[in-house]
């Protein structure tokens, strides 16, 4: 079953363009997604019924070293070019937003 995160870790700071980019970019995900395809979104531990109907992984400050739960992703889209929180398997593919 393909499961893809959306790294809206950069959420936590509500008054700049990443929240209102990541917020439309998971309100838009939302709708075109459909099973078996799973849709999970990296969010700060405060942040986590914003998108109420899905799936959540809780952002860690130590998951800059380790992400237990990384082995079971298959897409890993980065919202912000110098996060820190990004999966280490080589098997995880990256889609890193540099805009």
């Amino acid at each position: 079953m393909p499961r893809f995160v959306i790294d809206c870790e950069r959420m936590k700071y509500p008054n700049n363009g990443l929240y209102t980019y990541c917020s439309e970019l998971g309100q838009t995900l939302m709708q075109l997604i459909s099973p078996p395809e799973e849709l999970y979104f990296y969010l700060p531990s405060y942040k986590e019924t914003l998108f109420s109907n899905q799936a959540h992984y809780k952002q860690k400050a130590w998951h800059k070293l380790w992400m237990p739960y990384s082995k079971d992703i298959q897409l890993w889209h980065t919202t912000y070019q110098l996060s820190d929180y990004i999966p280490s398997s080589p098997d995880i593919k990256t889609g890193i937003n540099y805009t």
